[in-house]
This record gives structure tokens, sequence and C-alpha cells, in this order.
């Protein structure tokens, strides 16, 4: 898919594609929106390091583990 074929999949104009690509200031709405038209969504997470819970059940299947 080109740049044009994705920002009309998107509602948007080109110009939305090429502010994306560059890293340059966009609406969030128009990022949701190039996301859906790309199969993709966003996930928000919690930041800061992980409980020391959350740790032991990311690597309770660990094989390698002392």
């Amino acid at each position: 898919m080109n740049k044009s074929e994705l920002a009309e999949k998107a509602g948007k104009v080109r110009e939305v594609i090429y502010r994306l690509e560059a890293g340059e200031d966009s609406t969030v709405s128009s990022l949701l929106a190039v996301l859906g038209a790309l199969g993709l969504a966003l996930r928000l997470e919690r930041s800061g390091l992980p409980s020391a819970g959350e740790v032991a059940a990311r690597f309770q299947d660990d094989d390698d583990a002392p």
C-alpha cells in the first residue's frame, strides 16, 4: 500500500502520513486512524519498573533459569 492509499484508507490527507513518518507533531486521532488503516492498535502500559511479582510471572516458564 502506498502513502496515498494509506491516507485514503485512514480518511486523512497524505500530508498526515508524511508528518507521522517524519516524527512531526500530529493529532492522536490521526495516529489512531492511520494505525487502524494498517490493522494496528496503540497499547498503553503503566510506566515504571515492574513489581517483583510481575517479573516472576514473566519468567515463570523460563527453562534456563538456575
